[in-house]
């Protein structure tokens, strides 16, 4: 029951750029209490069991007679098999995974929509998939923000170079001469 809304959360990142935390936590918190409810409900609403007639009445002694002709079938239960038993009740347990994620992914989607979405901008292409990489170069605007985030990302860590080089060129105000004139790479 945990592992669906988890893969939901997990898809909902990595497809959805603009999907924001909040969307996310909502999400999540909506499709375990949903997917709790239908195995819960699963769990304590079962369907009866039908039981074969258990009777030897009319049985006779000589066995050389198909019993399928001698006794027509009468089930001792006549039930009408469960049908009156709400409709995700009677659903397998192998399809909770598939109906929680889907549940984070949409609830995530609207209260993302509601609350305001992520800008393009603010999103690391790296956690992005492959396959939502090459959806948003399709667009100009997804090509300009991610071409964007990548100069970001280079310019950042290039100021984080040149900062953790000068931390290890100078040690209590002193120079440290293994670092002097070192190739930037």
């Amino acid at each position: 029951m945990i592992s669906g809304p988890v893969l939901g959360v997990f898809t909902l990142g990595m497809f959805f750029p603009w999907a924001n935390s909040k969307g996310a936590a909502v999400g999540l918190g909506t499709s375990f209490a949903f997917v709790l409810w239908i195995g819960i409900g699963a769990l304590v609403i079962k369907p009866p069991k039908p039981f074969l007639p258990v009777s030897v009445e009319g049985c006779e002694p000589r066995w050389n007679v198909s019993l399928a002709q001698r006794l027509p079938f009468t089930p001792a239960n006549q039930s009408n098999g469960g049908r009156d038993i709400f409709v995700l009740y009677r659903l397998s347990y192998l399809w909770y995974s598939v109906i929680s994620s889907t549940t984070v992914v949409i609830v995530g989607m609207l209260v993302s929509l509601l609350t305001g979405v992520n800008r393009l901008e603010d999103v690391n292409p790296d956690l992005l998939s492959p396959f939502t990489k090459w959806l948003l170069s399709l667009s100009r605007r997804g090509r300009v923000n991610m071409e964007l985030v990548v100069w970001k990302e280079r310019i950042k860590q290039t100021e984080d170079d040149s900062t953790l080089k000068a931390r290890r060129s100078t040690v209590d105000g002193q120079t440290n001469q293994t670092f002097v004139g070192e190739e930037k790479y």
